[in-house]
Formats: structure tokens, C-alpha cells, sequence
């Protein structure tokens, strides 16, 4: 225990000086989190009345800014205590992956994992930023220390904290439906010697369905309130078949002039890494409608299987960029090896991604690799195949990654711990025996 509250408290040092002195959230009010910011200002005004516009991203973030605005009068000083909420909530993930570490992995890689996310660059650097992963990641640390697969009420709470992290950005959802599975129809001990009634209702089955409860029940009152300013069924936000089109068709910069409902741009950083002679496209057509660029973006996919299956493969790839066939440098574009952003992806993509891999093989018999890696690393490459492989959209699925990874590298190193410690009392008694024959 005194490791973790000292690795807590290290990682709470280290995001003040940097969120706080370093790297303050108002210096860096652009693109996303410029629109984060506005979208608070607009949410902070108690008579705010919602519009289509506020729904085009998930309003969870807006909510929360929001409240801290109104709370804390005036730009800087909202800003700073945004900056450190977000400092609070990245050095809370750090216990919290230490609890679902260790139930999965054990103690040893859980201290590891907390370590290295102690001092990643990754969680510290997002928290400098108002941007949503920082959110999605402490939830998906909350989710996973909940999740106890023998107690369905925690299972329940776990769901309700996936749910919660959703509403900040919904490619957390595809986790929900891969952890219920494998909750589900995971053979229990001496599972063939019971009845179907008893097998129907042992703890896994019941913890499976409260998941899936849980989660439901926290997207459930955001979804109908969308719903209702867009006039239609609207899951979460009408941004998704954007995301799909861009993910798939080759465009650098989609601009969408609605008319009356105004324009919006969007694009995906990690295009811009690209060396391709990619256009700009405009379609004046409405950001809101959703079904007309899904449809585009299927004429994409059929214009080609073959490459779009090449395409597919690239993006798999992408989500961890260096990787043989990747097209990308990690997020965002580095200026050498002097970024921490490059040196602390590539640690996670070259090191802990393949070692977790290996573990999965490894362990592929229990449960808890796969609820504690498979599941997570599936869910993000699902996001890949359906919108794109960038870097950024896996971040805060990383503290499974390095779970995973963690737990390979402490077994490998029970491996060669002996022999080093062999070779080296040979060492020693060596130098011990020449200093009684000969002297200093």
C-alpha cells in the first residue's frame, strides 16, 4: 500500500507542475479544445438553451466545464481549476488501474503498470489538454477496478462507469458488449454437472447482464435528450458517419455546408502526417445528416474489396504507429526523438503491446486475460476497422495494454532473475577469492 499512495502522490507532483506551470489548459485553446471551451461558456449560461449544434460532439464535456466555469468566475481562474480537475482525474486512474491490475494480473504487474502510467507522458500530456480522453481513461480505470466477474452489484457499478466514460466519447461503448460476452458464456467451475436454472443464474451470467445494465442505464437519459433537440433518433451524437467517411475515404479535410444549418469541418490529425495527394472535399450537405455520409462512405469500401481490405489492415496497424506497415509516426507529429510523445508510444506499441500478446497466448485458458487485455485491445481495434487507426483514439485503453505487457515482462524476468543472480554471486566469488590470495 505504500507503494501506491507514493506513486499516486508522485503522479499528482508531476501533472501539477506540468498542467498547473507547464503546460496551463488556457495557452492551448484550439481546434477540440477550443471548442470545448466555448461550448462550456455556452453551457455555464444558466438560461443556455440546447440547439442541434451543441449535440455535434458529446456535451458531456461542456457539462462538466461548465459547471467549473460558473463556479469559478473568470477565464483564468475557470480555466486553472479545469486544468485541475483534470489533474485530479488522471492521478486518481493511477489507483484505480492498480486495483484492476492486481485482480487480474496480480500485485507485481499491477505495481509496474501504476509505475509506468506514473510517469507516461501520454495520461500527463492529455491532461494538459481539454480534451476527453483524459475522462474516458479515468472511467475506463474505474470500470475496470469494479469489475469483479463473482459480484454481480459491482459489475453493475462497473457498467454505470463505462457508461459514464461513454458520454465523453462513445468508441468506449464497443467494450461493453465483449465484456458481457465473455462474462456470459465463459464456462464456469463444474459448470456441466448443473442444471440449465442453475447455470442461467450463477454469478458470471447475472454480473454479465447487470453490465450491460449499468451501462445503459448511464447513456439512457443523454441519449433520449439528444434525441429530442435533433428531432430523431440520435445515439449519443450525430457525429458518427462523418467518422466513418473520413476513416475510409481518402480526403484530408471534409467540409459540410448544410445551408441554413451552417458549416462544419472536420478531418483526422494523423492524415496530415501522410505524405498523399489527398483533396479537400465539400458536400453541402447538413453535419446532421449522419446516413448520407455512411452511405458515401460505402461507396468507399465497395469501390474496391481488395484495397479496402489492404486499407483495413493499415489501420489495424496504425493504432499502434511504427508498427511493420504502419503509415504514421505516433500522435501527435514529433519533432524527433526528443518527444516523450514518440518515446512513450513507442514503449507501448514496440514493448508492452507484443509482450500483452504474449500473455494473451500465454493465458489464453482464464478468463482474466482476456477481461483484462483481449476484450480492450479487440474493442480498439473494432474502432479501427469502422472509423480509423489513429494513436489517439487507443490512449486511454492503454492501461490494459500495459497491463498485459507487464505481466509478460515479470515473467520473463522470473526467468533470467536466477541465472543473473547466479552469474553474479559467481562474480563475486571470484573477486572475493582473488582478494585472499593476492590482495587488494
Amino acid at each position: 500500500m505504500a507503494w501506491l499512495l507514493g506513486l499516486t502522490a508522485l503522479g499528482f507532483a508531476i501533472r501539477v507542475v506540468f498542467v498547473m506551470w507547464l503546460h496551463p489548459v488556457g495557452a492551448y485553446l484550439y481546434s477540440d479544445m477550443d471548442g470545448a471551451y466555448h461550448e462550456a461558456l455556452a453551457f455555464a449560461e444558466p438560461h443556455h438553451l440546447f440547439n442541434k449544434w451543441d449535440t455535434i460532439k458529446p456535451r458531456a464535456m461542456g457539462f462538466v466545464g461548465g459547471a467549473v466555469l460558473r463556479w469559478f468566475h473568470g477565464k483564468d481562474t475557470g480555466l486553472r481549476a479545469w486544468g485541475f480537475l483534470q489533474v485530479l482525474l488522471s492521478s486518481a486512474t493511477l489507483p484505480l488501474t492498480f486495483l484492476g491490475a492486481r485482480r487480474f494480473f496480480g500485485a507485481r504487474a499491477a505495481v509496474l503498470t501504476t509505475a509506468f502510467l506514473t510517469i507516461s507522458y501520454l495520461p500527463v500530456g492529455f491532461a494538459g489538454y481539454l480534451m476527453v480522453e483524459t475522462y474516458l481513461m479515468f472511467f475506463l480505470a474505474l470500470s475496470f477496478a469494479l469489475l469483479v466477474p463473482q459480484r454481480p452489484l459491482l459489475c453493475l457499478l462497473s457498467g454505470v462507469a463505462l457508461g459514464l466514460g461513454c458520454l465523453f466519447k462513445p468508441q468506449g461503448l464497443p467494450l461493453m458488449p465483449l465484456w458481457c460476452l465473455l462474462l456470459f458464456f465463459w464456462p464456469s467451475p463444474g459448470q456441466g454437472r448443473r442444471s440449465f436454472t442453475a447455470w442461467l443464474f450463477a454469478p458470471q451470467k447475472l454480473a454479465a447482464v447487470l453490465l450491460g445494465v449499468g451501462v445503459i442505464a448511464a447513456i439512457l437519459p443523454e441519449v433520449v435528450a439528444v434525441s429530442r433537440i435533433n428531432g430523431k433518433p440520435t445515439f449519443l451524437t450525430p457525429y458518427g458517419g462523418q467518422n466513418f467517411y473520413i476513416g475510409h475515404c481518402h480526403v484530408k479535410l471534409v467540409a459540410m455546408d448544410g445551408g441554413r444549418d451552417g458549416t462544419f469541418f472536420s478531418g483526422i490529425p494523423k492524415v496530415y502526417q501522410r505524405d498523399e495527394p489527398w483533396p479537400d472535399i465539400t458536400f453541402h450537405v447538413s453535419v446532421f445528416d449522419s446516413a448520407f455520409f455512411v452511405h458515401e462512405g460505402m461507396k468507399c469500401v465497395r469501390r474496391s474489396i481488395p484495397a479496402t481490405v489492404l486499407w483495413v489492415g493499415e489501420q489495424l496497424l496504425d493504432v499502434f504507429a511504427g508498427w511493420p506497415g504502419s503509415s504514421i509516426d505516433p500522435w501527435p507529429l514529433p519533432t524527433g526523438w526528443s518527444s516523450p510523445t514518440r518515446f512513450f508510444n513507442v514503449l507501448i506499441g514496440d514493448v508492452f503491446a507484443p509482450l500483452a500478446l504474449w500473455t494473451l497466448w500465454r493465458r489464453r485458458r482464464e478468463l482474466s486475460v482476456w477481461l483484462g487485455f483481449a476484450a480492450p485491445m479487440a474493442a480498439v481495434w473494432g474502432l479501427a476497422v469502422i472509423f480509423s487507426g489513429d494513436p489517439r483514439y487507443r490512449e486511454p485503453f492503454d492501461l490494459f495494454i500495459v497491463a498485459g505487457g507487464a505481466s509478460m515482462l515479470l515473467a520473463l524476468w522470473d526467468r533470467v532473475a536466477p541465472w543473473l543472480q547466479r552469474a553474479l554471486l559467481r562474480r563475486l566469488i571470484g573477486r572475493e577469492a582473488r582478494t585472499l590470495l593476492f590482495g587488494s
